[in-house]
């Protein structure tokens, strides 16, 4: 179900009114039901032993991905620059350090853990920012890198946000291209994200959910 073109559906549809209870059914199914986890999704991506491995979570947050259950006793090192999302961290045991990823190259050596994740993260830095960390992201991961981000610019205003953390702004668009041209592989999910609105200064009184699509791209060095 989730595989399957909304547009194609709409288009086989259009024209019935009688069809809309049966709209709203499909898109509940493949944004509610079947729609996979931020984990799930994660964890997939992540090369055979994973368990066994050292792992960093760049701009971890609060940490509320490596809290799954699924991670418990793995070696995890939380990395932010907002110390209160450390301090959540700390509460749940994690190895914690308060950074600048712009400067991780100045905290970690080349090849420091088997695992980077770079999970919605990038999109926070501009467009050369980025690529930048990205860069030294790859450096310190000894076998693999995982980084996931909207397809597109998706707006993020400080304002909207809950805690009005001033880093959760986002400034950056990106796309498969700029992580295959680097040997990454890309799957992306369409339309993963339902609805964008709430989160955007622009759109919150846009009249219709705004939809928006995210990728995952993995990268190994084994």
């Amino acid at each position: 179900m989730y595989d399957i073109p909304m547009h194609v559906i709409q288009r086989l549809l259009s024209g019935n009114p009688t069809t809309a209870p049966f709209m709203r059914y499909l898109a509940y199914l493949r944004n509610d039901v079947f729609k996979p986890g931020v984990v799930d999704i994660m964890i997939s991506q992540m090369v055979p032993g994973w368990q066994d491995m050292t792992i960093v979570e760049a701009g971890c947050g609060p940490g509320y991905k490596v809290r799954d259950p699924r991670f418990k006793g793995i070696s995890i090192t939380c990395v932010d620059v907002y110390k209160p999302y450390l301090k959540t961290c700390r509460g749940y045991g994690f190895k914690t350090v308060h950074a600048d990823l712009k400067n991780i190259d100045t905290i970690f050596e080349k090849g420091s853990f088997d695992i980077v994740l770079f999970i919605d993260v990038i999109e926070h830095f501009t467009k050369r920012e980025g690529l930048r960390v990205l860069k030294k992201l790859e450096k310190i991961a000894r076998k693999q890198i995982i980084v996931s981000t909207p397809v597109g610019f998706y707006p993020q205003d400080v304002e909207c946000v809950p805690d009005k953390n001033p880093y959760q702004q986002h400034r950056s668009a990106w796309y498969p291209q700029d992580f295959k041209t680097r040997g990454y592989k890309v799957k992306v999910f369409r339309n993963y994200h339902r609805d964008i609105r709430q989160g955007s200064v622009k759109l919150v009184n846009e009249p219709d959910p705004v939809s928006a699509s995210q990728l995952w791209a993995s990268k190994r060095f084994d």
